[in-house]
Formats: C-alpha cells, sequence, structure tokens
C-alpha cells in the first residue's frame, strides 16, 4: 500500500500537563433559592419529606415548616398558640401516610389536620425520646436515643429492636440495610451493627470507622454509605469500609440522600454531588460525578430528592431546589473554558472531551475542568474527537492526527509511531476492530490498518479530497461525507451518492449509522437517508429538518438532531414511513435546559455515550440528556 507523501514518523513519549484551568465545575439546572428576604424563616435546616398530597415539610431550629408550592407556613403545636413549634431535627412519613416529627426534647409528635399533636406516649411511662431517625426497610419509622434504644414504629405500635442500655451514646444516625443489619453511628465511637432477626443483643463495632464521628447513613441495597467529619465510606462486605472521596480532599460529609431513580446525592460544606450507584468501582471509588454548587458556600445539612425528581438542599437560613429539566448543561459561567466548545466525546470513563474553536483541548473528570497541554495541542485547533477504552484520537489543523492514551486521570501520548500528516484533519473514525480513519481538508481520506496508512482520493472514488465526516459500523461498512456528496467504501471499493442519486444539494455536514443499517445524512439542505444503496429525502417533515443538519444520534427509535437553530428529536420510522402523527416530532430549548438552539459545525457535535446520555455541542455551552429521562417519553413541558 502507498503512504501520503512526506510523512514525518515521530515518537509519541510524553505524559499529559495539566494547566492552571484546574478548576472545579458543575452542571447548571433549574435552580431556585429561598432565605428569609424571599419567605423562609426556618432558621438551619436539619430534615425534609413530602407526603402523599405532595407537601413539602422541613425540620428546622425554628419549627416544622410545610411548603405548598408558593408558601412557607409554620406547623403548631396542639394546644399551643405559637406559631413556631421549636427545634425540629427529624421529620418523617410512614407508609400510611402519617407524618412524624421530633422536638429538642427527643420526643415524637404526629400531624393531624393541621396540628402536631403530641408527645407520643411511652407505655404512659414518659415521653418517647428521638435521637436520630430513619425508615426500615419497608418504609416505617425507625428511630435511636440512649433512652429508648432501638425502636421501631409500625402502624401505631413500638418495638423494641435494641435496649437503651446497649445503645453507644451519644447516637446521631441510625439505618437499616437490605440484607436486615441496623447501623448506629455516633457522636464520637464510630459505627455500629447489629441484626435483630438473629437475635443479637450486643452490638459489633467498625473497626476501620472507630472513634470517628459519624454524620449520617445512606443504605443502598446492601451497600451503606457512610458520611463522616474525615470524608464518605463505603462499604465491602465482611464488616469492611473504604474511603470514597467525592473531592481529592477529606471534605467532611454532612448530609446523604438517594432518589427514586437510584442516583446518590452526597452534601458538603459548600457542595452538593450526584453520583449513579454504577459509577462506584469494584474499589468503590467513584468513577464519575456531577457537582452541584451551593450558595454563598453554606453547609449543606439536609438532602432530599422529592416525587418529581427535584432535589431540596437544607442549609443554614436558606433552602434551594434544583428542578430536574430535561437537559443539563455546562456554561462557562460554571466554569467552562468556552461558549463554543467545538467536538465532543464521552468517553467509557464518563470524561467529556471538547476542543473549542480557538484552540485547545479540554476535558471534565470528577467535578474538574482540565486543559491537555501534550504535543502542542494547547495552541493548535483540534477539529474532531473519536476514541474506545483506554485511548484518544485526535484530528487537528497543524500536526495531523494524534493518539492518547487515557488511564483513569493521567493523560499520555502513545508511545506507538503515528505518521504526520501534512495537511489539517477535519475528521476522526475509529473503527470498533482498532482501524481508523482521518479525513483531511485537501488531501482525502487516510486509513490506519495494522499499523500502515492507505490514502484515498478522488482517483479513488472519492466525491472530494474535503473530508467533512466519516462514521461506519462493527461490520465494517464505512461512510464518508464531503461537500460534493456521499462515499460508500465496501468490498474495497467506493461507491459515491450525489444531487443525481436523490441528494439534497448542499454540503454533507453530519452523518448517523444507526442499528438497522440505514445510514441518516445530515446536509446543510436537509436531512435524507439512505437505505438499500437509495438515497430518500423524507417528504412532508418538520421544516426545521431542511435546514443545515450539523448533529444526529439515535437512541430507542428517536432520532435527536442538532440544526444551526433547533435542538429536536423526531421518531426515525415516521421518516422512513413519511407519516407523521402527533407526538412523533418534538423541539427544545432554553425552558428545558438548554443553553441555546444553535449547534455547531464539528464532529461529532451530537453524542450517544455509552452510558445511554445524549450529549449536544452548542455555541454557548454543553448540554447532555441524561439516560435517565428516556423514562418519561413525552417530556412533558415545565410550568
Amino acid at each position: 500500500m502507498k503512504t501520503l507523501p512526506g510523512l514525518i514518523l515521530f515518537l509519541l513519549s510524553a505524559t499529559a500537563s495539566l494547566s492552571a484551568v484546574d478548576n472545579s465545575i458543575a452542571a447548571s439546572r433549574s435552580h431556585d433559592t429561598w432565605d428569609h428576604a424571599s419567605g423562609f424563616s426556618g432558621g438551619h435546616v436539619y430534615s425534609m419529606t413530602q407526603t402523599a398530597d405532595g407537601y413539602l415539610w422541613f425540620g428546622t431550629s425554628n419549627g416544622l415548616i410545610r411548603y405548598d408550592g408558593l408558601n412557607f407556613e409554620f406547623i403548631r403545636k396542639a394546644n399551643s398558640n405559637d406559631l413556631s413549634f421549636g427545634f425540629v431535627p427529624n421529620v418523617l412519613a410512614d407508609p400510611s401516610g402519617q407524618l412524624w416529627a421530633s422536638d429538642d426534647f427527643t420526643r415524637l409528635f404526629n400531624y393531624e389536620a393541621g396540628l402536631l399533636k403530641g408527645p407520643v406516649p411511652d407505655n404512659g411511662r414518659h415521653a418517647y425520646a428521638v435521637s436520630a431517625a430513619n425508615k426500615t426497610l419497608d418504609g416505617w419509622l425507625l428511630f435511636v436515643s440512649e433512652l429508648q434504644g432501638v425502636v421501631e414504629y409500625r402502624h401505631g405500635k413500638r418495638q423494641v429492636l435494641l435496649e437503651a442500655r446497649a445503645v453507644p451514646g451519644p447516637p446521631t444516625a441510625v439505618a437499616q440495610t437490605a440484607d436486615g443489619t441496623i447501623w448506629i453511628g455516633t457522636a464520637e465511637k464510630g459505627l455500629f451493627q447489629f441484626r435483630p432477626e438473629k437475635g443479637e443483643a450486643s452490638l459489633l463495632q467498625v473497626p476501620s470507622l472507630k472513634n470517628k464521628r459519624i454524620n449520617c447513613l445512606l443504605p443502598a441495597n446492601t451497600t451503606l454509605l457512610v458520611g463522616t467529619k474525615q470524608g464518605l465510606f463505603i462499604s465491602r462486605g465482611n464488616n469492611s469500609f473504604s474511603e470514597v472521596s467525592p473531592t481529592s480532599g477529606h471534605d467532611e460529609v454532612l448530609a446523604l440522600a438517594s432518589g427514586f431513580k437510584g442516583r446518590i446525592w452526597i452534601g458538603t460544606e459548600g457542595h452538593v454531588f450526584k453520583v449513579d450507584p454504577k459509577d462506584f468501582d469494584a474499589k468503590g471509588k467513584i468513577r464519575s460525578l456531577e457537582q452541584l454548587m451551593v450558595n454563598g458556600n453554606r453547609a449543606v445539612t439536609a438532602l432530599f430528592e422529592d416525587r418529581d425528581g427535584n432535589l431540596w438542599i437544607g442549609e443554614p437560613e436558606t433552602v434551594e431546589r434544583y428542578q430536574d429539566s430535561a437537559f443539563i448543561t455546562y456554561r462557562s459561567s460554571d466554569g467552562l473554558p468556552c461558549s463554543n466548545c467545538g467536538a465532543v466525546y464521552v468517553d467509557s470513563d464518563q470524561n467529556v472531551w471538547f476542543a473549542p474553536p480557538d484552540g485547545g483541548l479540554f476535558h471534565i473528570s470528577r467535578g474538574r475542568v482540565q486543559s491537555i497541554e501534550i504535543a502542542g495541542l494547547k495552541n493548535d485547533i483540534v477539529y474532531s474527537i473519536a476514541g474506545a477504552a483506554g485511548e484518544l484520537w485526535v484530528a487537528r489543523r497543524n500536526i495531523g492526527i494524534t493518539r492518547l492514551t487515557v488511564e483513569g486521570d493521567a493523560v499520555r501520548l502513545s508511545t506507538q509511531q503515528i505518521k504526520s500528516i501534512q495537511d489539517a484533519v477535519y475528521s476522526v473514525y475509529r473503527e470498533p476492530n482498532g482501524t481508523v480513519w482521518a479525513g483531511t481538508l485537501h488531501q482525502g481520506l487516510s486509513r490506519l490498518r495494522n499499523g500502515k496508512w492507505h490514502t484515498f482520493t478522488t482517483k479513488d472514488g472519492l466525491p472530494s479530497d474535503r473530508i467533512s465526516v466519516i462514521t461506519g459500523n462493527e461490520s465494517g461498512l464505512i461512510f464518508v461525507g464531503t461537500p460534493d456528496g456521499l462515499a460508500e467504501f465496501t468490498n474495497d471499493r467506493w461507491t459515491r451518492y450525489n444531487a443525481h442519486d436523490g441528494l439534497p444539494p448542499g454540503a454533507i455536514e453530519s452523518l448517523f449509522l444507526d442499528g438497522d443499517d440505514t445510514l441518516w445524512i445530515g446536509t446543510s439542505k436537509g436531512i435524507a437517508f439512505l437505505r438499500s444503496g437509495v438515497v430518500h429525502v423524507p417528504l412532508g417533515a418538520p421544516t426545521a429538518l431542511y435546514g443545515d443538519i450539523l448533529g444526529i444520534a439515535e437512541k430507542n427509535g428517536w432520532l435527536w438532531i442538532a440544526t444551526s437553530d433547533h435542538i429536536l428529536r423526531v421518531r426515525s420510522s415516521a421518516l422512513l414511513k413519511q407519516a407523521y402523527t402527533d407526538g412523533d416530532y418534538r423541539e427544545f430549548g432554553v425552558t428545558d435546559g438548554l443553553p441555546s438552539v444553535e449547534g455547531v459545525k464539528r464532529s461529532p457535535s451530537v453524542e450517544l455515550d455509552s452510558r445511554g446520555n445524549i450529549w449536544f455541542s452548542l455555541n454557548q455551552g454543553i448540554s447532555f440528556l441524561p439516560a435517565s429521562a428516556f423514562a418519561d417519553p413525552a417530556f412533558p413541558p415545565r410550568a
């Protein structure tokens, strides 16, 4: 095979340099804040819950507060004219719909007919004492105190699971994991456990957490997350716990909560982190997480996810809410070093790679944005990004194509010999079998297979030597988009398609090959598709689909498309059949969490990652639609 003339061999062996751009970055959601000036007078917030009627309840240093969506209202004690109830460290709802709260004397009250009634008697001897509260496996109340021990409260009846004399003090947290184990956290002595169904009457101390201050506990199936003054710990079985820090330090974890979609929320001083359980690796370390900023860097004292997926954050004198809008966005105001961030690629470890049009290569990893400065990347323009597990390929203006090796947070240049292409490489594609294709601006298409390069030009059947986009699949199909048409590579020969074959007359900007081997073609004059060797332009499609199609991805039968002025989804079967019904098409905008509706001319600019998230590079930031959003296919607009 022939090689490109003038190719220069060079050995790549350096290690990535991370620049001073090494700042925390948080994805933006719809965000609201209430403090004293905006109607919240609850003081410090210690606990939150929601009842079946939709009301939100806050246990605070000033009393029990109910939120109806418009106003915060204090709840009085029965037979009292005081608007403020007093200190309420715990508020919980049980499966029967009953609301419970404890006061600063560790007494238990229940809510009925607009008032808190109680305290609940303990067989007529004295008031029920509560130091920490949580729920059992099936949602009933679980309390711990030095006066009463560990008590389960079910259907209005109490059952002592552990006598008071056996409780280490002072207890600060209690939880039950799926295997029936009950865990007790303390202020000074660490973490203890026992299993009531086995008749255990004494506690077993966790050696690795001995003498640590336990602030909060969160069961996740058989796993237990432990928030301590020294950071976050996770159980690994056999009574063993390992530390998992959501940040690079050992920040004190003040609050933990889980959501109905399985996600976990972690609250520290001034930050909230979101992590999916599958993002914990075999050693308990966190592979990726999302970070939310807290106004004023206040301590996060309580977390709660409501039934609509909104996150509520309790702080001193303040409540915040992040609404679970459809799209989640990184903006320059959040710490992104660009507005238009060019090509976007998300690797299997959920590192987000992007390349702004004015130069450089960056990635977001573990809530931080970093600049990659090896091999002159800081001062070069990266047009396109592709990759696979452990490696990244970048198409460059000045040095052709570069291969990076990625190991966790370490980014290195490949030690293998790579040939430098003497032209700007505008697009790059890596086949699943490792073959790499590089499309240049003037010198055609180059293929790297088994360590050897081969170049294709118009002399070999390409429509143009200017290559704008490349795609393919596991069976070896390769498609190339150019300003002068489309080329398909099969059986070592090229087949061309242009306007005479039914393509729209504009340049090809984007390509996507779906699981049925239908090729979706985005041109500057609209969308088309290639099926069984025939090009089709869907008739009767929405107007936006006849404009500049800059990016395409597909999931669950839906095409997600970025144009020069629209972000939309359309049912692929509707385009194939050229028949449309209500619900087959929808556009999205800033009210859905997008920073803008203007796509960018880079490859890829719309990306489906390995976790099922859809990513968009837009002219005002980077947005993604989390995989969890696909559970609600209608995407109802929010008020």
